[in-house]
């Protein structure tokens, strides 16, 4: 790890395999503080308007949907980026407090986390000025990075707020090993399939021999009868010629 960032620890709902998270889902997305100011119209190019109330919120289209998946049940790791500056302490700890992992959230040294400033009329509509900060970074390194963690997760999401070759880059990574368990599982199938061919195999074959064993006895059987048929029939005949010739005197 470079000394320009630092990765984070984080008491997230999530599963860990030999110190590496194991989430059902992969959030690689945008970190940003919002900054709204709530005013009873837009200002004109140049003109200053006051505002009536000001308030902020931990946001950014990735990290909203990991807290809204955590919230839900779910194993959620976030990669994303962050600055250096009390922006990024405040979003990692409501992130984490939410129940998810942010080990996999870099925070770098001369950076800014994004922010988000949001202008909302009386009328509802608003304005927003987005400056993506440590954001901008996210991208084709940290997916290569983050590559054992996608291997474990059952899936992963990203947005098209953050850099698109990241994000692609993530998506062949996920791919990659999606089929790699597709080829375990159609393997693991066709071993179990083996398995009870053999099983099944191996059945027959005792039934076939307790057959032949049964055949076997049967005819054994047979043949003692007739055997003792035979030996009582001699018995009877010889015991008719030992009999001896009578003559009878009239």
């Amino acid at each position: 790890m470079s000394s320009s960032s630092q990765s984070l620890m984080s008491n997230g709902n999530h599963g860990m395999e030999n110190g590496l998270p194991s989430p059902d889902l992969i959030v690689f997305g945008s970190i940003v503080q919002d900054l709204v100011s709530y005013v009873e119209r837009f200002p004109k190019p140049g003109e200053s308007v006051r505002g009536h109330t000001f308030k902020t919120f931990c946001g950014g289209k990735g990290a909203n949907q990991a807290v809204m998946a955590a919230r839900l049940g779910t194993r959620v790791s976030m990669v994303g980026m962050v600055g250096d500056d009390l922006f990024a302490d405040e979003n990692l700890r409501s992130i984490a407090q939410n129940g998810v992992d942010v080990s996999l959230v870099q925070q770098l040294a001369g950076q800014t986390t994004g922010t988000a400033t949001i202008t909302v009329s009386a009328d509802g509509e608003n304005c927003i000025v987005v400056s993506l900060g440590a954001n901008n970074e996210l991208g084709v390194e940290r997916a290569h990075a983050v590559e054992q963690a996608v291997a474990r997760a059952r899936l992963v999401l990203c947005q098209q707020e953050i850099d698109q070759a990241g994000t692609l880059t993530l998506f062949r990574i996920a791919k990659r090993h999606g089929e790699k368990e597709k080829r375990e599982k159609a393997k693991t199938v066709r071993l179990e399939k083996e398995k009870r061919e053999k099983a099944k195999t191996v059945r027959l074959e005792k039934e076939k021999r307790e057959k032949a064993k049964t055949v076997r006895l049967e005819k054994e059987k047979r043949e003692k009868a007739k055997t003792v048929r035979l030996e009582k029939e001699k018995g009877v005949a010889t015991r008719r010629n030992s009999q001896p010739n009578v003559l009878k005197l009239l």
